[in-house]
């Protein structure tokens, strides 16, 4: 809850109609604002998340329900799509912009965003909005291509990882501090793997997270999430360097019980079905132009 009206009322107003809300076990009375909302639907799991690929299998079944040949936005509760002119136009001309140069998807990356003061002062001021509090984010990102052998592998997908930013700073700071010698032994340690389907480097010594996302697809038969952040291949516009994802600086406390995650559809579907899958009903029935499922 602490930021979710804001997230709602930024995607609303760059012309997000329907927002797919799946909801694992919030307790911090997220489920019960968002079923007051004319505009969401709720579906409720008490399914283990990490047996779920991280979400990406609850997402797979609403987007293949309810998003096949829709433009789909699918992001977390605590990322903001940016785009470049988002302020004067609206979601729906970026997907216009897409289809019109044979693009499928749209890549970002994750960019953390904070504020001048501590996270516990950002948090309570509950009544701005996160970009007008978290207005500062690092300058040390590295893209890197990723790294694949011709004729014997297939071209990464996406190709380009990301790093950086304060999780590589303040998580990482060994690997912040040396990253590009560390740098050459992932890439070695990555050919080792190749060959003997094992890892040599102790964790601490291990890549950091990265961050790439690709949220923005049209949602075609056959597409799927192979992770949390990556489609399956598709032909996508070349953004790479904007930094079109913002996350606030609360992530970083915001989680524990609260456990909420967004598929966003821009075009609402032609009608509402029930999901036969581990995802459930939450809500009373309402009338047809108001329902919750």
């Amino acid at each position: 809850m602490l930021r979710l009206q804001w997230t709602l009322e930024h995607y609303r107003n760059i012309g997000v109609s329907r927002f797919f809300v799946i909801d694992n076990g919030s307790t911090d009375g997220s489920k019960e604002f968002l079923l007051a909302q004319p505009d969401c639907h709720v579906f409720t799991t008490r399914d283990s998340y990490a047996e779920s690929m991280y979400c990406v299998e609850w997402q797979k079944a609403l987007l293949n329900e309810y998003g096949i040949n829709h433009w789909c936005l699918t992001v977390d509760a605590d990322e903001w799509f940016i785009y470049p002119g988002y302020e004067s136009q609206p979601l729906s001309a970026l997907a216009t912009h897409l289809e019109r140069s044979g693009a499928q998807g749209v890549f970002a990356f994750l960019l953390d965003m904070y504020a001048a003061g501590t996270i516990a002062e950002s948090i309570s001021e509950k009544q701005v909005s996160p970009l007008d509090i978290s207005r500062y984010f690092d300058r040390n990102y590295v893209w890197r291509r990723r790294f694949y052998i011709p004729r014997v592998q297939q071209p990464a997908f996406p190709e380009y990882d990301v790093t950086g930013g304060p999780r590589l700073r303040m998580l990482f700071p060994f690997l912040h501090r040396h990253y590009y010698l560390l740098e050459v032994m992932w890439q070695t340690s990555y050919c080792i793997y190749l060959v003997t389907k094992k890892t040599p480097l102790p964790v601490a010594l291990r890549p950091p997270p990265t961050l790439p996302k690709i949220p923005f697809v049209r949602w075609l038969p056959g597409t799927r999430y192979q992770h949390p952040h990556a489609t399956t291949p598709i032909k996508r516009r070349a953004y790479q360097i904007l930094p079109a994802y913002q996350r606030g600086c609360e992530h970083y406390r915001a989680r524990g019980p609260v456990r909420l995650r967004f598929s966003l559809i821009c075009h609402p579907p032609s009608k509402i079905a029930v999901l036969r899958l581990p995802l459930r009903r939450a809500g009373a029935t309402l009338p047809s132009d108001r329902l919750v499922v």
